[in-house]
């Protein structure tokens, strides 16, 4: 028997084994193109393995299979812009002798951001290109090393960093904003079922006028143990100059997540690193861009298809011809998170996130796979969102995000034109520290040693425009007597401002008079 829950139709069958979605409401709207679904089918309370498939809107995509693992589920639904019908469909016969299977119909509306800037996907070829990447054999026998190929991962990656970050978005209280992927219509590669013609991620192929002897200079390679020629152009600086060369839309302000095709790791005497590879994030003039070398690449899933096998793929790594990066790569499901994660983390600096005490901007991304797998190699407990450990994005990271405007959401108007550079300003007011900003501020991050140990969240305070911090507290509870604390004043319209030692700016704002007592200098 099937009912109707609610007025969203929301279609649930009254046994209380069907699939029921828990990290996103019936008829929620959504902002990005491959939705991540957690949730629970089955009983609750014994040890079971099962599927659930999804079947999409209107069939407009093929259906998907997942795994269920002692009643958790966790599954990526493909959208289409507007509202949709999706099916999750579980098999019962695990568990029970009454072998019909039990069907949920839930609703979720796509509104795609098509008012913000787009993150922008790339991969920069040498002028000689073999478009090839580092493969073991079986990969390079089937053609997944080639171009091709490397595109189909990269948009599949693409779609994961924005399905992980909505939904990190989500569990901060900011709703479902994300950045969106700029797309065209064209051969999809999400499904391997059905490549057919769709409104999918669109891939530039960066054709540098730099040969593989450049890129491959062992004297710019990140991981060179004997150091970079400082007097050499770097390869974030040969992406940079091929981006320019390239033309639109990288002659305008932009976000660019890219790839390096030509990235090798050489097993030669005197080498053992990976040569034309750097993992960098940041930006300049009009392009801020995070790149990674493509050496990780081969563990990579080119379909949502493949999504749990490459994270869930315990063969060892060949290191006779393959890279074991940073030593956390020895198996392939491995390679997929830093692969994956780590590039993340770099199209983080690109947007504006700097280091983090965890998750994705510190080494977070080894957890990866726990965003979208239920089961991971090795461990037999089923790995719920509570146990996701370091995939997450940090707390202040996410806040910098929501008001970054490759997040900003329909109802949010723009940022104003004269507070677009507008800055805090700071100075001492007794024993206060007291910050302006007329753009707002929305967060202040605190350093000890160049490294972030603590912040301040002003998300929430509407038009937080002066804020009064007293000095010793600030102090005692973040540098005690011998650390210098640093100050990072982040405005909503995304500009920083430093304070490089609060303990020697408020010791220079005091005046000693000749009189018992001090004043502040203002």
């Amino acid at each position: 028997m099937i009912s109707n829950s609610d007025s969203s139709y929301s279609k649930v069958e009254s046994s209380p084994y069907a699939p029921v979605v828990i990290n996103v409401e019936n008829g929620e709207v959504v902002h990005q193109r491959i939705l991540l679904i957690y949730g629970r089918a089955g009983p609750q309370d014994m040890n079971f393995e099962s599927k659930i498939t999804v079947e999409h809107h209107v069939n407009n995509f093929p259906s998907t299979t997942w795994q269920v693992f002692n009643s958790h589920f966790k599954c990526l639904v493909h959208l289409d812009a507007g509202l949709n019908n999706i099916k999750f469909i579980l098999d019962t016969s695990p568990f029970s002798s009454d072998s019909r299977p039990l069907t949920t119909i839930f609703q979720v509306n796509y509104v795609p951001l098509l008012q913000n800037p787009p993150l922008n996907l790339a991969i920069l070829v040498a002028k000689d290109s073999k478009e090839i990447i580092d493969a073991p054999e079986e990969k390079e026998n089937s053609g997944e090393n080639k171009l091709e190929s490397v595109k189909a991962k990269l948009r599949c990656a693409g779609y994961l960093w924005q399905a992980f970050t909505a939904e990190q978005m989500s569990r901060n209280g900011f709703g479902r904003r994300v950045f969106r992927l700029d797309e065209e219509w064209t051969e999809d590669t999400i499904s391997n079922q059905n490549p057919g013609l769709r409104q999918t991620a669109k891939i530039h192929i960066i054709r540098s006028s730099y040969t593989l002897k450049q890129i491959l200079d062992p004297d710019i390679a990140q991981q060179n143990p004997n150091g970079v020629d400082d007097k050499k152009k770097d390869l974030y600086s040969i992406f940079m100059d091929s981006l320019k060369e390239y033309g639109a839309p990288f002659d305008k302000q932009c976000y660019v997540a890219g790839l390096i095709l030509d990235s090798h790791y050489d097993t030669s005497p005197n080498m053992g690193f990976i040569r034309g590879h750097a993992a960098l994030g940041g930006g300049w003039d009009n392009i801020r861009l995070g790149i990674f070398g493509s050496h990780l690449t081969h563990a990579w899933p080119r379909y949502l298809e493949e999504v749990v096998s490459c994270f869930q793929d315990n063969t060892i790594t060949d290191e006779n011809r393959l890279s074991n990066d940073a030593g956390e790569s020895g198996t392939w499901w491995r390679c997929c998170n830093i692969g994956i994660g780590a590039f993340l983390h770099e199209v983080g600096h690109c947007l504006t996130a700097p280091h983090s005490p965890s998750g994705i901007m510190s080494r977070g991304f080894n957890n990866l796979n726990r965003t979208f797998t239920v089961k991971e190699p090795n461990n037999s407990f089923p790995t719920t969102p509570s146990e996701e450990e370091g995939a997450h994005w940090y707390r202040s990271n996410v806040i910098r995000f929501r008001y970054h405007p490759c997040f900003r959401l329909p109802f949010e108007p723009p940022e104003k034109i004269d507070l677009k550079n507008i800055g805090a300003d700071f100075w001492i007011l007794n024993k206060f520290l007291l910050i302006k900003c007329s753009a707002l501020i929305s967060l202040i991050e605190i350093y000890v040693r160049n490294n972030i140990i603590g912040y301040l969240d002003y998300s929430d305070e509407y038009n937080q425009t002066e804020i009064r911090l007293k000095v010793d507290e600030i102090i005692k509870k973040y540098g005690g007597k011998y650390n210098i604390i640093k100050m990072n004043f982040v405005a909503k319209n995304q500009t920083e401002t430093f304070l490089e030692n609060l303990q020697k700016f408020s010791e220079e704002s005091k005046i000693i008079l000749p009189i018992y007592g001090k004043v502040f200098k203002s």
